[in-house]
C-alpha cells in the first residue's frame, strides 16, 4: 500500500436522497484534485494522479515552452545549411569541405546526446535544459564571428553539443509533465516545433542573406534563445518521474510543489522507491529490453541518415540546379512550413490511430519523398514541388521516431534510453553530410545520392513493423 495522505471515506450514493446521473468532468476533476493522492480509500500514486487528471494551466505552458525550445533546435542547428552557400563562396571551398563542416554540428549532437543528456536521470531534466541553452547560446555568437571553415567547424561541435543534449533530454521533460490523453500531441507539438523553428530560420535567414551577411543568422540565433532562457527557468519543472526516483530529504517537499503547481493537494508521504539494481544503461539491453533498444537505434540511424543528407544538402543542391541562396532557403523553409502543418495533423490524429501506423506514415513517406526528389528531372517547379514535400516528410518522419522512442522506455530510463537511441542516429547524421560531400565532389549526382539516401529511410520504416508492441508499461 502506498505512504500518501488517506481522507475519510465520504457518504455513499445510498446515505442521501439525490437523483443519479453522470459525473460531469468538472465533477471528477474536483473529486481528483481534492482526494489528495486517494481514489475512494485507495491510495493513488502521484504519477497516476498527473497521467489521468486534466492538464492544468502550468502543464500546459510547460509543455509549450518545450515546443518552443524545439523550435530553437531546429534554427539552431539548421542555420548551418542555410548559409552554406554563401560560405562555400565566401571560404572558397569545395563540397568535401562544406561536408565536414555540415557534418561538424551534428558530430557535436552526438556527443552532447550521449554523454550529457543521460546526466538528465542523475541530476534532472531541468538543470540539463538550461545548461544546454546556455551552450547554444554561447556556440552561435562563436559561430558569428568565425573568419575560416576550420574554426567555424570546431565552434559549431561546441553548439551541437547542447543542441544534441537539448534534443533529448526536451522530448522526455514533455512527455512527463503531460496526462495520458495528450502524451502523443505533446509529442507531437515538440515534432511541429522542430520544422517550424526551421521554416522561420529558413524565412530569416533568405532575408538576412540578401540584406546583410551570413554572420547575422548565427546572430539571430543567439539572441532569440537567449530570450528563451529566464522563461526556461521560470515555468519549465522538474519531471515528476525524476523527483520520484532519485530521493533526498527535501523530496516530498519538491513533490508537493509541483503537485500543487499543478492544481493537486499535497501528499503526507512519498510512495515507497520503486527499486531499481541496475543502472539505467544495464537496464535497457536487459532481457526483452535489449531487442526493443536494438530495433530502435536501427531505426535512429538509417533515418538520422536520411534527414540530416537531405536537410544538409537540400539548400546547396537548390543552388547546383540554378537557384540562389536565397531562394534556396526560401524553398527549404516552405518545406518546414509544410512539415509543422503535417505534424499538427499527426497531432490531432494521435487521439484516434494508433501511434505505430502514424509512424511508419511518417518514416515510409520521408524515404519515397527524398528519393522522387532525386529522380526528378531538373525543372524548377518539379523541383521545387518536390522539395518542399520531401522537406516537409522530414518532420513527420522525425516525429514517427520520437513516438517510437517515447514507447520504447519506461520514466526511469527513459531519458538514457532516448539519448543512447538518438546518439546512435547522431552516428548517421554526423556521417551523412561528410559522406554525401565526398561523394558529389568525386562526381556524384543529385539523382544517384537521393535514391541511396531515401532508400535509407524505407528499410528503417521495415525495421519499425518488425517492433514488439507494448514494449513498455505507459508510465
Amino acid at each position: 500500500m502506498l505512504s500518501v495522505l488517506s481522507i475519510p471515506r465520504t457518504r455513499s450514493r445510498q446515505d442521501v436522497d439525490i437523483p443519479s446521473s453522470r459525473p460531469t468532468e468538472s465533477d471528477l476533476t474536483e473529486h481528483a484534485h481534492n482526494a489528495a493522492g486517494t481514489q475512494g480509500d485507495r491510495p493513488v500514486h502521484p504519477r497516476d494522479l498527473i497521467l489521468d487528471s486534466p492538464m492544468s494551466g502550468a502543464q500546459k505552458r510547460a509543455v509549450a515552452l518545450a515546443a518552443v525550445i524545439s523550435a530553437l533546435d531546429g534554427f539552431d542547428l539548421l542555420s548551418v545549411t542555410f548559409v552554406a552557400p554563401a560560405l562555400a563562396r565566401a571560404f572558397q571551398v569545395d563540397s568535401a569541405a562544406i561536408g565536414i563542416l555540415l557534418s561538424a554540428g551534428l558530430v557535436g549532437a552526438l556527443l552532447g546526446s550521449i554523454t550529457l543528456a543521460p546526466l538528465a536521470d542523475i541530476v534532472g531534466r531541468r538543470p540539463i535544459v538550461l545548461a544546454s541553452l546556455t551552450v547554444m547560446v554561447v556556440g552561435m555568437l562563436l559561430s558569428a564571428l568565425c573568419d575560416s571553415v576550420f574554426l567555424l567547424a570546431i565552434v559549431r561541435v561546441l553548439t551541437g553539443v547542447g543542441i544534441g543534449a537539448m534534443m533529448v533530454v526536451v522530448n522526455p521533460a514533455a512527455v512527463e509533465v503531460a496526462n495520458r490523453r495528450t502524451r502523443s500531441l505533446a509529442i507531437a507539438m515538440l515534432a511541429v516545433g522542430y520544422p517550424l523553428g526551421g521554416a522561420l530560420g529558413g524565412l530569416a535567414s533568405a532575408f538576412l542573406l540578401r540584406h546583410v551577411s551570413w554572420h547575422s543568422v548565427f546572430l539571430l540565433g543567439a539572441v532569440l534563445t537567449l530570450l528563451v532562457v529566464p522563461f526556461a527557468a521560470k515555468a519549465l519543472p522538474e519531471s515528476l518521474a525524476f523527483l520520484l526516483a532519485r530521493r533526498r530529504a527535501d523530496s516530498l517537499g519538491r513533490v508537493n510543489s509541483l503537485l500543487r503547481r499543478f492544481g493537486h493537494t499535497a501528499l503526507a508521504a512519498l510512495p515507497p522507491v520503486e527499486q531499481r539494481r541496475r543502472t539505467p544503461y544495464r537496464e535497457i539491453v536487459r532481457g526483452r529490453q535489449l531487442l526493443t533498444t536494438v530495433q530502435v537505434c536501427v531505426i535512429s540511424l538509417l533515418l538520422y541518415m536520411t534527414i540530416y543528407f537531405f536537410l544538409s544538402w537540400q539548400p546547396t543542391m537548390l543552388v547546383s540546379a540554378g537557384f540562389d541562396a536565397s531562394a534556396a532557403a526560401s524553398v527549404a523553409s516552405a518545406g518546414s512550413f509544410l512539415g509543422a502543418f503535417v505534424c499538427a495533423v499527426f497531432g490531432l490524429l494521435s487521439r484516434r490511430v494508433d501511434g505505430r501506423l502514424l509512424a511508419a506514415v511518417g518514416i515510409f513517406g520521408l524515404g519515397i519523398l527524398v528519393i522522387a526528389f532525386g529522380l526528378v528531372p531538373s525543372v524548377p517547379v518539379l523541383v521545387i514541388l518536390t522539395g518542399v514535400l520531401a522537406a516537409s516528410s522530414v518532420a513527420a518522419g522525425t516525429l514517427g521516431l520520437m513516438i517510437t522512442t517515447a514507447d520504447a522506455f519506461a520514466a526511469p530510463i527513459r531519458a538514457t534510453g532516448t539519448g543512447v537511441v538518438l546518439g546512435i542516429g547522431r552516428i548517421g547524421s554526423a556521417a551523412a553530410p561528410a559522406l554525401a560531400g565526398a561523394l558529389f565532389a568525386a562526381g556524384g549526382g543529385r539523382t544517384e545520392i537521393a535514391v541511396v539516401m531515401g532508400s535509407l529511410a524505407v528499410v528503417s520504416g521495415l525495421v519499425l513493423l518488425t517492433v514488439r508492441r507494448g514494449a513498455r508499461r505507459d508510465s
